[in-house]
């Protein structure tokens, strides 16, 4: 035992020994629909053992080929092999016979393949149509099936990867089983086809935590310890994580709630950095500590800390505050509510809106259920939650239990992460007031004139403008529109969510009275940057793209430093415990169904953060960690990370990649190719193998450090005020640099889209009839530039072609192409018409490639650039 934990940790590695066994095959249980037998499978020859099942078409130029293969195989004798060798169209393999499902059934179209290497831009597409349809996406398996079951993953000698999507007829039909290759150049082997009504959920253990001591050892160590401090402290240009004044790996354990905690088994992996949440306001079904205006009971708060604490002592906690009201706060303060354009309160069970309503009464389940919804800008509001958030504090800290308290966590708002709702318009007399100050900060009269082509006589005049309408098709606007009410009013409603979570971080670090660091949920927005007492913020990785294998489009500004703050990625890895999930969404989720699965998603995610300079927190939102197997490996990664961090690396990369928040409101489809491909973009720059930073406009151009790299991406900077453009001329356009501009780089002035402003900007001429287009760009010329640069252009484009093979989808909108036009530009290559869709030009003292089809930098094009450069 220890003399002070203030100097020494306290030894648990004897008592916190894992002993609970459990068997992992035991709990990969795969389970099958009740029936009296299997259900037949509809596919004929799956498993290609005989030659004359299936048959190769190839479509919209598509060029390729199909072959038996003996030297490989899943089960049976032998494979087939589908091979794509050019960049257009689709090389389908298609069942030669039709099958008839039956009407109402849920079939399920499953195969295994294999595939020794693929770029990003190659897809293979599991599809169920008749001979000759267009192969379109199905809806059945929402967005799960095409952003899950679309890459192609490769993978080491002997592996195989499962594909799988749904079907079901709602009328006799004949379908044909479709099995598609599209985008660039690839191969893969198939193996064991599938159709069938049978579907494998994944049900596993769902251990209960263990706690290991009793409240009498818990008082007896907490009387040994010194109160604990926190900080987030940059040293040597790297955010650090600070814990009793010594620098520690920035690993966390977040929970959910209490109930579900395996603290012990964290504390065994070494991770003592823990939150523990506390629910503020006291509200149907849920308690919490604050009971009505002025009123508490801590008791609650105290019974959840000595929960964890019995679980590990050593515990350094992370007191997750979640700012909501009490049950009765909005009928005592109705102004004080997020309201409709009708007048209608916001109404909430728990965190997110649900809805509007004149009266809590005329809901199913009534006041026993709902409780009114605060507005973030009510000031009321900030007032009350950060007093008793103070309250909260106050009292723990004049208890053994605050000692324990390093930091506090921000959790409030829609999906606990104070989500502003685009289509909810918040309309309630302290929003009006606060939506017009901002505006009197940040424009006059005369530029909002000439922003919204309407002039007002006054701010007062300025109406909250009304939310937009849902859309009824994905291109019933243009694909871009300029600067709008709307537009700002969206920029307006995001930052003041943070200045609500800075409220309240500030009551934290008050009511403690010493130094802890404060957190909050961020969207991946730059508001953190302009708050005083939010240290760190985080968000996670997208589910699908998390698998070995693939690269994850997880882009994070490498600012946070610049700003003294920290960045920490989410970790809701999934895995064999805690899961039931259906087959399609399993694949999606992202889940680590084996010691060895898991070992390879927690490293590559946490290798991000490591070389990003970024923390990381484990998510636990239902025992996903609670197996010896994946303790064990967090446990090692802690140990890495101890020996490792902080990097104090002083590398520089010659390549910038240059973003501005809020760019997709000037994007209209609600679903565009054009955002959504971005994530494509940012795979096809993760494996180019050029190292780059990632910076917002704002920093480089108030950062003379940031102003001499060799080559800047503009990747996403849609609108460009014209100080902001001026700004770029005199500071990044010389230098001998090199200027990549993808697609609409400056696109959009204050006043709105321009094809000519966007042509000064790039420095070559370009034209483009504002409309939405099927143009998929081609590398056909030979270049530097273009040398190994795969033959097909375009990430948004192939997101379109994902979801149907010709026109317009309803899944997505698709992207607006633009022409270059300039009799200088050396073309890099063309549209299908011939047109130029990507250049070069040198403007005497800086090179500009301008890549006019959305997010079509390829990775390959890069290197030569940055070879160049």
């Amino acid at each position: 035992m220890v003399k002070s934990a203030g100097t020494e940790r306290i030894s648990l590695a004897k008592v916190m020994t894992v002993t609970r066994p459990i068997a992992l095959l035991a709990t990969l249980l795969l389970m099958i629909p009740a029936c009296a037998q299997q259900a037949p499978d509809l596919c004929i020859d799956g498993g290609f053992e005989t030659a004359g099942g299936w048959e190769l078409v190839l479509q919209q130029g598509a060029e390729g080929t199909m072959e038996y293969d003996a030297s490989r195989a899943r089960s049976g004798a032998q494979s087939l092999k589908l091979t794509k060798t050019n960049g257009r169209g689709y090389v389908v393999l298609r069942s030669a016979q039709p099958v008839s499902p039956e009407v109402g059934q849920t079939y399920f179209f499953r195969g295994w393949f294999h595939a020794d290497e693929a770029p990003v831009s190659s897809a293979l597409m599991f599809r169920v149509r008749e001979k000759d349809a267009n192969l379109s996406y199905d809806a059945i398996d929402r967005s799960y099936g095409w952003s899950g079951h679309s890459f192609i993953v490769p993978a080491p000698p002997g592996k195989w990867e499962k594909r799988i999507i749904g079907f079901s007829a709602t009328e006799p039909r004949e379908v044909y089983l479709h099995v598609v290759l599209y985008g660039n150049p690839c191969e893969v082997w198939l193996d064991d086809l599938q159709f069938t009504t049978q579907q494998e959920i994944l049900q596993s253990e769902k251990p209960e935590p263990v706690e290991r001591f009793t409240d009498a050892q818990v008082d007896a160590l907490l009387a040994l310890r010194e109160p604990v401090t926190g900080a987030i402290e940059v040293r040597d240009g790297v955010s650090t994580m600070v814990v009793d004044g010594q620098p520690v790996p920035p690993m966390l354990y977040k929970v959910s709630g209490p109930e579900k905690a395996h603290y012990a088994d964290f504390a065994y992996a070494g991770v003592d950095l823990i939150t523990v949440p506390v629910e503020l306001g006291n509200i149907p079904n849920r308690p919490g500590v604050w009971l009505g205006e002025g009123q508490y009971d801590f008791t609650l708060a105290e019974t959840i800390i000595r929960t964890a604490l019995r679980r590990n002592p050593n515990a350094r906690i992370i007191l997750d505050v979640w700012a909501y009201p009490y049950a009765t706060w909005g009928d005592e303060h109705p102004e004080e509510c997020w309201t409709d354009a009708a007048g209608q309160r916001a109404y909430t069970d728990f965190f997110n809106l649900q809805g509007f309503s004149d009266t809590l009464e005329e809901l199913e389940g009534g006041r026993g259920k709902y409780f009114w919804y605060p507005s973030y800008n009510s000031d009321l509001w900030r007032e009350d939650v950060s007093a008793a958030t103070m309250a909260l504090i106050e009292h723990l800290n004049g208890t053994p239990l605050g000692k324990t308290i390093c930091a506090a966590f921000v959790t409030g708002g829609h999906d606990g992460q104070f989500v502003s709702l685009r289509p909810h318009h918040d309309f309630s007399k302290g929003s009006v007031a606060k939506w017009r100050q901002w505006l009197r900060e940040t424009y006059t009269l005369d530029e909002l004139a000439v922003r919204w082509g309407q002039r007002y006589d006054s701010y007062e005049a300025i109406p909250v403008p009304d939310a937009p309408p849902t859309a009824n098709g994905m291109e019933t606007k243009p694909p871009y529109q300029g600067p709008s009410p709307d537009i700002d009013y969206r920029t307006f409603a995001e930052d003041q969510t943070w200045v609500l979570r800075d409220h309240i971080a500030q009551a934290a670090k008050q009511a403690i009275g010493r130094p802890i660091f404060t957190l909050a949920y961020s969207a991946g927005s730059d508001g953190i940057f302009d708050t005083e007492y939010v240290d760190v913020a985080g968000h996670m990785t997208y589910y699908p793209y998390r698998r070995p294998g693939l690269p994850t489009g997880y882009e994070i500004s490498d600012a946070y430093a610049l700003h003294g703050k920290m960045f920490i990625q989410e970790l809701d890895v999934r895995s064999w415990v805690g899961s039931v999930y259906p087959e399609v969404y399993q694949t999606w989720i992202g889940a680590g169904l084996t010691p060895e699965e898991f070992r390879n998603i927690h490293r590559k995610l946490v290798g991000l953060s490591l070389t990003g300079g970024h923390g990381w927190w484990y998510y636990d939102m239902h025992h996903y960690f609670a197996a010896p197997e994946i303790i064990s490996e967090i446990g090692r990664v802690r140990e890495i990370a101890a020996e490792t961090w902080p990097t104090g690396d002083t590398f520089r990369p010659d390549v910038c990649v240059v973003r501005k928040p809020g760019q997709d409101a000037y994007v209209s489809a609600p679903l565009s190719s054009i955002m959504a491909g971005e994530t494509f973009q940012t795979m096809l720059l993760d494996t180019s193998g050029v190292p780059y930073d990632s910076y917002f406009l704002s920093d480089i151009l108030a950062n003379e450090e940031l102003q001499d790299y060799r080559v800047y991406i503009f990747a996403n900077t849609r609108y460009l005020s014209e100080q902001e453009r001026a700004a770029i001329r005199e500071t990044l356009m010389g230098g001998d640099r090199v200027l990549v501009f993808l697609a609409d780089s400056g696109y959009i002035t204050d006043a709105g889209p321009s094809a000519e402003a966007l042509s000064e900007f790039v420095g070559m001429a370009v034209t483009s009839d504002g409309g939405y287009s099927r143009a998929p760009a081609f590398v056909d010329v030979q270049h530097t530039l273009t040398q190994d640069v795969q033959p097909l252009q375009g990430m948004s484009e192939f997101l379109v072609g994902l979801m149907t093979q010709s026109g317009a989808s309803s899944f997505t909108g698709r992207p607006q192409r633009f022409d270059v036009v300039d009799p200088a530009a050396i073309a890099l290559g063309h549209y299908d018409d011939g047109a130029v869709a990507m250049a070069t030009r040198n403007l005497g003292g800086w090179t500009s490639v301008y890549l006019g089809v959305p997010n079509s930098l390829d990775g390959a094009m890069l290197r030569n650039i940055a070879d160049e450069a």
